[in-house]
């Protein structure tokens, strides 16, 4: 299984299994939150430059960190690559974290 964070330095992040996750999407800051276009971009070269990362046998576990704008560039993107750069039948899963359980909550995204 692949685990991406989407951006790093929002929340200090662990898989489950109490692993700590150091790969992200955005290694920094996003410092222009509602700059859409540049998040699009943004997604779209990552996601061209990590072919490797999307294999149709193994779901690509995405840990969200909360901010919507990055969360819809990704899935915009996300949608829009699948059958290019993403294999077709790649199955993405949503990771939401559950303060109460101290732990993520697989959310698997349809489209």
């Amino acid at each position: 299984m692949v685990h991406i964070g989407l951006c790093k330095g929002r929340h200090d992040m662990k898989k489950n299994n109490g692993e700590i996750l150091d790969d992200f999407i955005w290694d920094d800051w996003v410092r222009e939150p509602l700059n859409f276009q540049k998040h699009d971009s943004h997604v779209r070269k990552w996601i061209r430059e990590n072919p490797h990362l999307f294999k149709s046998d193994e779901p690509f576990m995405l840990y969200v960190t909360g901010l919507t704008p990055i969360m819809a560039a990704f899935l915009s993107v996300w949608i829009t690559e699948i059958g290019h750069s993403i294999p077709q039948d790649t199955v993405l899963v949503l990771m939401h974290y559950d303060r109460n359980k101290d732990r993520y909550v697989p959310q698997l995204f349809l489209w």
